[in-house]
């Protein structure tokens, strides 16, 4: 039923099978990640994908969810529907960088709880929904990119809402679904008998039950299918839908802004230890001459056009240790509640700088001889 849809890759192909997977499998599954399908256009089909999907798990067409970026918000919208006993939650037309704490907790949790309104009592549901998001040009923040799997479609071409399509997949998934789900099961089931071999690398943290019986058993087709001999035009080209987890780790703007910024800060202070006001005086001082590491610390603190230290302070110690691109940051000092902090390199990323900076040593001493 999906074989219309333009995926962008192979990668979105194995995010979208992970999810016909996991839309049967979802009642079973104690975690499972939420798939988000963006396009670069309107009109792409992300929702009627979702739908399709949603469709497996319930029989029917599914009711989407006005989304929302605030917390309190986010929870009881989030509480509303799982009391009101829906199995899909799809968030539609996401047009805000998505991420939140509440999203987080609930795409990693069995049970779900918040305070119902009107009565001082809290109730614990169980959360068996499957969430789906749909936006265009999806941007995920913070810790949400790892929970949420990306599947990419792109037509290419200006008005994708005009095309025509012989059949009506949501339809083909409504009045297939037993033998559809008969088929996931099936994979599943295979997979089991094969004795479960290792067909991926790596496990996905908070997701290991959907990785054993949904990631795993998509790999091991993968290998299968490849290895089978047979004519497989008529079959998709897909590869392990964690390869989205990854993308999206890289694209991560929170990942981007602290790449620039450890880059900056090592580049500036060396392993000086450096308190947040004496980075921003720096920065200040550097402004001038186009600092990058003015850039960074803008991206990151910038407030009407100032740098503001409470803000870089906070940030800094929200990803204190984190490794990125070879340099992590950590705490050096704390001296009458004042933190000063360095950047120090992993033993590969000092490597890599000790072998630049010979070759730039070197190199210009080479000359060519007639």
């Amino acid at each position: 039923p999906i074989r219309l849809f333009p995926f962008a890759d192979k990668v979105a192909v194995g995010v979208t099978l992970a999810a016909m997977l996991a839309a049967c499998l979802r009642p079973a599954l104690p975690t499972c990640p939420a798939t988000g399908f963006d396009a670069p256009a309107a009109g792409t089909g992300k929702t009627l994908l979702a739908k399709c999907i949603g469709a497996l798990a319930t029989g029917g067409d599914v009711a989407v969810l006005p989304p929302t970026n605030e917390e309190d918000e986010c929870r009881k919208r989030l509480f509303a529907a799982l009391r009101g006993g829906s199995k899909v939650l799809l968030w539609d037309n996401v047009r805000e960088p998505l991420g939140n704490s509440v999203i987080d907790s609930f795409l990693t949790s069995s049970l779900f709880a918040d305070r119902v309104l009107g009565v001082s009592e809290n109730v614990e549901l169980p959360n068996r929904a499957l969430f789906l998001v749909s936006g265009n040009n999806l941007v995920l923040t913070g810790d949400t990119h790892r929970r949420i799997l990306l599947a990419r479609l792109d037509a290419q071409i200006e008005t994708p809402f005009k095309r025509e399509f012989e059949f009506d997949p949501l339809a083909e998934v409504c009045n297939n679904r037993q033998a559809l789900v008969v088929a996931a099961l099936t994979i599943v089931r295979a997979y089991i008998a094969a004795g479960r071999p290792k067909a991926a690398k790596g496990r996905i943290a908070s997701f290991e039950l959907w990785d054993d019986l949904v990631r795993q058993p998509l790999c091991w087709l993968r290998e299968r299918m490849a290895e089978s001999g047979r004519d497989m035009a008529d079959l998709p080209a897909f590869v392990d839908p964690a390869e989205s987890i990854d993308r999206a780790a890289s694209e991560n703007p929170e990942t981007s802004k602290l790449a620039a910024l450890l880059n900056a800060w090592v580049t500036t202070f060396g392993t000086t230890p450096t308190s947040p006001a004496q980075a921003i005086a720096k920065a200040n001082e550097l402004n001038g001459a186009h600092s990058v590491l003015f850039d960074a610390l803008d991206e990151i603190a910038g407030q009407n056009s100032k740098l503001n230290v409470r803000i870089l302070g906070r940030w800094l110690e929200r990803h204190s240790g984190q490794l990125c691109t070879g340099l992590r940051l950590v705490l050096a000092n704390k001296t009458n509640g004042l933190k000063r902090w360095t950047v120090v390199r992993t033993v590969e990323r000092a490597a890599t700088d000790k072998a630049t900076a010979t070759v730039a040593r070197v190199a210009p001493s080479c000359e060519i001889q007639d």
